[in-house]
């Protein structure tokens, strides 16, 4: 049996007897959770003993109380309607940092804070083919918390009449913040945008405007009823671990929202061929 240990992660491996051959070991390593009994795959030795080894199963350690919660994600999702093809599954997800832990934060202030400021706002630029809007909120912190499902009010759908455009355009938003590099660096591309909204291949007009005015709110900080106040921020999910608690969330504020004129594509939108 032999194994290495590290501060930051461990490799485990074992010799059993086993009569399994023409198999091969799987090094198994974890970092900061526990290892599991998992699948196992072995491989037989000229000693008939064999060398055995685990996938890791990682497994948080801990609970996160709600005082610790400094972090909170938003998925906003809805249903593109069918123009000609399929419809689309789309969503924009948005992060918010919590200044205060004075008072336990709840999703549902978040929601109607959000919703209010964001989401009904949001609905006032886009085409009625977008429907079914959902928010779904999480708190980053705990890598265990499950997304909680809240339904807009009044608005779940667009209040723009005419054609849309295709369903990989978008109108793009880009985030900036005090520090420098791609992992500080955010956009949203909003997909639902009528033809109306623009001349060629840019937004002008009164929908320029509206789009203006919407993407000024973006950065703003949002106050909900409990008293917690929420800046928008940039997660960054290469820097951060996520996956098991304690998590590390590295995320910084945004500090400037810019719009661009011109119209963005998103391929991973994209609908079915249509022959």
């Amino acid at each position: 049996m032999g194994g290495e240990w590290s501060f930051d992660e461990i490799s485990i491996l074992l010799s059993v007897r086993t009569g399994k051959p023409h198999a091969e070991p799987v090094l198994a390593s974890f970092k900061g959770g526990l290892l599991l009994p998992g699948r196992f795959r072995c491989r037989a030795s000229s000693d008939a003993s064999s060398e055995l080894v685990t996938r890791s199963r990682r497994l948080s350690i801990m609970s996160i109380p709600l005082t610790s919660v400094l972090c909170a994600e938003i998925s906003l999702r809805s249903v593109l309607a069918a123009g000609g093809s399929n419809a689309k599954n789309c969503a924009n997800v948005f992060h918010y940092r919590r200044t205060s832990t004075s008072v336990d934060p709840t999703k549902a202030a978040l929601a109607t804070i959000f919703d209010s400021t964001i989401v009904q706002p949001l609905l006032d630029l886009l085409n009625v083919d977008v429907g079914s809007m959902k928010m779904h909120i999480r708190w980053v912190d705990d890598a265990d918390d499950l997304y909680s499902e809240i339904a807009p009010t009044p608005n779940t759908a667009g209040q723009v009449t005419g054609e849309r455009y295709p369903s990989t355009v978008c109108v793009s938003t880009l985030f900036r913040t005090a520090k420098r590099g791609r992992n500080y660096r955010g956009a949203k591309r909003f997909y639902g945008a009528s033809e109306a909204d623009g001349v060629d291949d840019v937004l002008s007009g009164t929908p320029l405007t509206n789009w203006t005015t919407f993407a000024a709110l973006l950065d703003n900080p949002l106050t909900d009823s409990t008293g917690n106040v929420w800046n928008p921020c940039v997660l960054s999910r290469t820097l951060s671990q996520l996956s098991v608690n304690p998590t590390t969330v590295v995320r910084e504020d945004i500090t400037t929202v810019l719009l661009n004129k011109n119209f963005g594509r998103m391929d991973r939108r994209r609908v079915a061929t249509v022959r």
